[in-house]
């Protein structure tokens, strides 16, 4: 998914196995050079647009997303259990807690506020804004291939999501890297 768009790859295709059968569950595609630079190219334009936008309406289409994920919630643990093998009731509470972020940044945006400060020089003062500052690459760890284990094993919806949000909040856009082994959630 670039630039609002699904695409259709040229970069190799791997799949995504359930942990728990070593079954194909789907493919996800291993992103090259070309479309790395599309989706960065894709947020810088976006950026110029939504970091003008207001913290209000920053917040209301964040909680949009939050709404939408607690909507699809049973699909997406269904997802996040395929995927990695966390039982479905802990997947869904995972899909709650990681909405759970989306919800809390959704309250953020509309407080993104400047300071006046108390100058140490008599007549002056300090003020300063808080701004957008352009694109933020989110990456979750992926796969420790000397020891096996998961760092992305507990939550990996979730820590998109406590990003995601910061960063929609903020009035900046993002790229996001999920790790390989878990893509689908």
């Amino acid at each position: 998914y670039i630039n609002g768009q699904w695409i259709e790859s040229s970069s190799k295709r791997f799949p995504v196995l359930n942990p728990s059968s070593g079954e194909t569950i789907g493919h996800s595609y291993d992103c090259d050079l070309n479309e790395t630079n599309d989706a960065i190219v894709g947020a810088k334009t976006a950026f110029t647009q939504w970091s003008q936008t207001t913290g209000k309406y920053r917040s209301q289409l964040i909680r949009r997303l939050f709404e939408l994920q607690m909507r699809s919630a049973p699909e997406m643990a269904q997802i996040l259990t395929l995927e990695m093998g966390k039982p479905l009731k802990e997947a869904m509470g995972e899909i709650s807690y990681g909405a759970s972020f989306l919800e809390w940044f959704s309250e953020e945006a509309k407080r993104i506020e400047g300071r006046l400060l108390e100058s140490p020089w008599e007549k002056k003062m300090i003020m300063y804004s808080k701004e957008p500052i352009g694109v933020v690459a989110i990456i979750t760890p992926v796969r420790n291939t000397l020891s096996d284990i998961f760092c992305n094993w507990n939550f990996p919806n979730a820590m998109i999501t406590r990003k995601l949000g910061a960063v929609l909040a903020a009035g900046c856009t993002a790229v996001i890297r999920p790790a390989e082994d878990t893509p689908f959630s």
